[in-house]
């Protein structure tokens, strides 16, 4: 932030210092256009003196003074001329002293983004709301990238995945109600809907998937996997009381 500040407080002086120096252009180029209009009139009257010169109806001093009035004139010209170069490098070079300084208030205000960004992740937001299982981590300790900290449970959705033989399938599909009975809730019913059915089998999921094809084969029944969601017959309350991991029957009708 002081680095920001910094930077917008020298990006208002080199601006100020930009609009005087544009004001001193416009002001020599006032002072230009009169000294101008004031040297034309002096060659006039220079040219008349001249001419009267020769017809002896003004004397040398008169002519002399013409003269040294005119070179003075021009060379005030001259010299309003040269500072007015000189103060137009001068704006030229406040305009890039300028964009410098946007520059730096670019960068500051990259860099305080940066940090704002760094803040951001020293603050672990949860990617849903639920509630907090396990936690790996203690106060104070230092956390590398990748680490678990914490296991959160799902909160405000609760389902049941069935494992039905593949006899069993047959008879499923999706829609189809099912009555729940829970091991830990004995003699409550719950009520539940089929809202998929896995397309695999779960050993097609497994870390070491079994490859029948050495030979060695043995049948064994397959499971495949089957979404329950809970209908609006259960009430908040007899849900509140599922924990995650329990086991359940179900039976469908």
């Amino acid at each position: 932030m002081a680095a920001l500040a910094d930077a917008q407080a020298a990006r208002g002086a080199a601006s100020s210092g930009s609009d005087i120096a544009y004001n001193s252009v416009h002001i020599a180029d006032a002072n230009i256009e009169e000294l101008k209009a004031r040297l034309a009139n002096m060659e006039v009257n220079y040219k008349r003196y001249q001419n009267l010169l020769k017809e002896d109806a003004v004397t040398q001093f008169q002519f002399d003074q013409i003269k040294t009035d005119l070179d003075a004139m021009r060379a005030k010209y001259h010299a309003l001329m040269a500072q007015h170069k000189n103060n137009q490098l001068s704006t030229d070079e406040t305009g890039h002293r300028k964009t410098a300084a946007d520059a730096n208030v670019m960068k500051a205000k990259a860099t305080l983004d940066m940090a704002n960004l760094n803040l951001s992740y020293t603050v672990i937001t949860a990617p849903y709301d639920g509630v907090m299982g396990r936690r790996n981590i203690e106060e104070g300790q230092l956390l590398q990238a990748g680490q678990p900290i914490v296991s959160i449970v799902r909160g405000n959705e609760k389902w049941i995945t069935a494992n039905y033989t593949e006899d069993q399938i047959a008879k499923l599909q999706i829609g189809k109600e099912v009555k729940i009975k829970i091991d830990a809730l004995y003699g409550k019913d719950f009520y539940g809907r089929i809202s998929a059915i896995s397309e695999a089998t779960g050993s097609r999921y497994s870390a070491v998937p079994v490859d029948n094809s050495t030979g060695n084969f043995v049948k064994v029944q397959q499971r495949i996997p089957v979404k329950i969601a809970f209908t609006n017959k259960n009430t908040p309350a007899s849900l509140s009381l599922l924990k995650t991991g329990m086991n359940v029957e179900v039976t469908a009708n």
